[in-house]
């Protein structure tokens, strides 16, 4: 084999060898692109996700609330009837 030979086989395999790192590069750049769109939306779903856990904690908060409203007026309820009861009582035992 030829110096001019050897000299083709080398350019040929150089430029083989160009076009791979090429196509690498191409790649590389792609799955950045797509890493950093999935980065984004993931970091869009934490923020709804973050935002639908607060509506969630405010909502549960107002229900605390109002059921311990229901529970006080329940039991309001009952110690108003528990006095109806011994009024009625207190009349039904009262002398003639």
């Amino acid at each position: 084999m030829t110096i001019d030979e050897r000299l083709d086989r080398l350019t040929e395999r150089h430029e083989a060898l160009t076009q791979t790192v090429e196509i690498i590069a191409a790649m590389h750049r792609e799955n950045e692109a797509r890493a950093a769109e999935s980065e984004a939306r993931a970091a869009e779903r934490s923020a709804e996700l973050d935002r639908r856990f607060a509506e969630t904690d405010r909502r549960f908060a107002e229900t605390d609330r109002r059921l311990g409203q229901v529970l006080q007026a329940i039991t309001q309820l009952g110690n108003i009837a528990e006095a109806h009861e011994q009024r009625r009582d207190d009349l039904e035992n009262r002398p003639q």
